[in-house]
């Protein structure tokens, strides 16, 4: 859990809002949880585009050791409006995980990095109806059916060649969201 902290995010749109550009940062106040991202959206042709770059730091301790992990993030969001109210997205993500010991003693310091590379696709349909009638008041229907998957990806090198995917590594989400305003 990143904790409590400040979150700083500047977007920019060209005049017609089909371009979006956003960036921004998330400092913790305990200063060992940091988050950085920028996303650059494409909404000028039928199927809206997005992509996504993250980092974040993550510190925990345990009682033998202190570690800290580091985040990084590539989404590529596809959207496909079917209607006005409806429409169906997908989503690819590639994440990379490094922990890293931090020395406290010399066997902390012997201590190799663990590297974890993880793969994802999400599929959602989404229905919105809702129409704003003031600041979190709505008269309408907000529904979403999704999927995910996410595997992680091997790190041995000669597997490569082989499969890409470690063996057993699979995690697969389904849900549903409604709701009546």
């Amino acid at each position: 859990n990143p904790g409590l902290g400040t979150v700083v995010k500047i977007g920019l749109l060209d005049l017609f809002e089909d371009y979006r550009i956003e960036g921004g940062m998330r400092y913790a106040y305990n200063t060992n949880s940091n988050e950085y991202f920028v996303s650059l959206e494409d909404r000028s042709g039928k199927i809206d585009k997005k992509y996504i770059l993250q980092r974040q730091t993550l510190s925990s301790a345990s009682d033998f050791s202190v570690q800290k992990t580091f985040i990084h993030q590539g989404k590529y969001v596809v959207k496909f409006p079917i209607s006005e109210v409806a429409a169906i997205r997908g989503t690819v993500n590639l994440r990379n995980d490094k922990a890293v010991a931090l020395s406290t003693d010399r066997n902390s310091l012997e201590t190799p990095n663990q590297v974890t590379n993880c793969a994802g696709l999400k599929l959602e349909y989404i229905f919105d109806n809702s129409i704003n009638k003031g600041r979190n008041l709505y008269n309408g229907i907000r529904a979403k059916v999704f999927a995910e998957h996410y595997r992680e990806l091997s790190t041995d090198s000669a597997a490569v060649y082989k499969n890409v995917f470690k063996e057993n590594s699979d995690i697969t989400i389904v849900g549903f969201d409604a709701r009546y305003y």
